[in-house]
């Protein structure tokens, strides 16, 4: 795995009060959804912040954190093109999340995901 794609996991492992977040960031992505849509990139960043918390805390807070993450996913290639480098660590970080659901399927959509954020960091 590059190194490019292991930061994030590495910055998302390093929290500290993920609860606390949470609070804060489903404010956040409330504020942004009302005043500027769900197209701005400034909610797709939200997205991510929310999704993260959520990831942190693992459990059921899983399926949240994975709609966010597809949200902030679908917004980021729209705006910036399917194959944007940028895009690459969101996919390993709903890779993470679908991992750890257990689920055989979402297990096996994380590999896919995974070969899909490697891809990218190798042409970037």
């Amino acid at each position: 795995m590059s190194e490019a794609v292991k930061a994030p996991r590495e910055k998302r492992e390093k929290r500290h009060n993920p609860k606390k977040e949470e609070k804060n960031a489903r404010k956040a992505l409330a504020e942004l959804r009302a005043n500027k849509g769900n197209t701005n990139a400034e909610t797709h960043e939200a997205c991510l912040v929310l999704a993260r918390c959520l990831a942190a805390q693992g459990g059921e807070k899983y399926s949240e954190a994975e709609d966010l993450f597809r949200e902030a996913i679908e917004g980021k290639r729209k705006a910036l093109g399917y194959g944007h480098k940028s895009i690459g660590p969101i996919l390993m970080e709903l890779s993470d999340v679908l991992t750890e659901t257990g689920d055989k399927n979402k297990v096996r959509e994380a590999t896919a995901l995974e070969k899909e954020a490697n891809q990218m960091a190798i042409a970037a």
